[in-house]
């Protein structure tokens, strides 16, 4: 009936595969620009449709429309997600307004060339500044 329509909770089925997300039709955005070759070098079907789907974007956050206005998919680091759903995104009832997608298109291990708090750091930034601004890198 019109009034079970439209007082019962409805969900969609969460998104776990790149297969799901690409079946989805939602475009894929980031604020990282450093992720814009994310989806490169595979050439499946799938990834080729993602890639076609990926953009990185400026202005209104990427997390924000996805948990508000639900028209986009935002890509972020699986261990900031994780944090970022349990301190901004979780109502007081529990409810979860992100969801991780188990499926990931791909790993990168990060790392610093020195140590946290070493003091030579500045002296080392300042000739890496200089190679890079000199072209050789």
């Amino acid at each position: 009936s019109l009034f079970t329509a439209y007082s019962r909770t409805t969900y969609f089925k969460d998104i776990n595969t790149l297969e799901e997300l690409d079946k989805s039709g939602l475009p894929i955005g980031t604020t990282s620009a450093n992720l814009k070759d994310l989806f490169s070098g595979v050439g499946t079907a799938v990834w080729e449709s993602l890639k076609s789907k990926f953009s990185v974007l400026t202005g209104r956050g990427v997390i924000v429309r996805t948990s508000i206005d639900r028209d986009i998919c935002c890509l972020e680091r699986l261990a900031d997600i994780h944090v970022i759903i349990s301190t901004r995104y979780e109502l007081n009832d529990g409810t979860v307004l992100l969801h991780a997608v188990k499926e990931c298109p791909r790993s990168y291990y990060l790392s610093y060339i020195a140590k946290k708090g070493w003091p030579f750091k500045p002296v080392f930034d300042n000739v890496i500044q200089r190679y890079f601004e000199g072209g050789k890198c």
